[in-house]
């Protein structure tokens, strides 16, 4: 099921709530900021980082009440597991601009995982994230 998958789908528990920004593209991991708007998800701000995440499934025109995966299977856009060196199986962290990445995020950071590599050349993860954050010192 997962090869059929194009940057941007997936499968799971799937909600059409709250408007997406204009920022936020199709295969993105984004958040519910503010109380107002989904937008890019980044690890270096905690409004950015830690409220719910999702992936959007369409883009963004800043009014569109727009497809978001909470959980399940899902094709980031390309390039959205932001590193290498990992392998298929292992947790994946909240990057920058709505990325994944294998690398424990780094000092004044916000480490959160949001899933797991199923396919990495391919940007396929299984997106289940975590309830539970560490900003690291």
């Amino acid at each position: 099921m997962t090869g059929s998958l194009s940057n941007g789908e997936g499968y799971g528990d799937i909600v059409q709530l709250w408007p997406m920004h204009t920022y936020c593209d199709a295969g993105e991991v984004i958040v519910f900021y503010d109380g107002a708007e989904w937008r890019p998800a980044d690890k270096d701000h905690e409004g950015y980082a830690i409220p719910i995440l999702g992936v959007a499934l369409e883009d963004g025109d800043g009014s569109n009440f727009g497809q978001v995966l909470l959980r399940g299977i899902v094709r980031l856009k390309a390039g959205g597991i932001a590193d290498s060196g990992g392998t298929e199986g292992d947790p994946l962290y909240l990057s920058d601009d709505g990325t994944v990445t294998f690398a424990v995020p780094g000092s004044g950071a916000f480490a959160r995982i949001v899933g797991y590599c199923i396919d990495e050349d391919d940007d396929i993860i299984y997106f289940n994230p975590g309830t539970t954050w560490v900003e690291v010192a």
